[in-house]
């Protein structure tokens, strides 16, 4: 499931680079950096 969130993420980031819909691209990293905040021990241990 975790892995499906982080491909839709990377998806949308894609997308929203290629339409450069900006929107949806600050959409997507204000999402991100929600999810790290409320996640930061998994965080921490997956990417660092």
């Amino acid at each position: 499931m975790r892995k499906l969130k982080n491909t839709f993420l990377r998806v949308g980031i894609n997308t929203s680079l290629k339409k450069k819909n900006l929107f949806l691209l600050s959409f997507c990293f204000v999402f991100n950096k929600k999810k790290i905040n409320t996640n930061k021990n998994h965080f921490s241990d997956n990417y660092l």
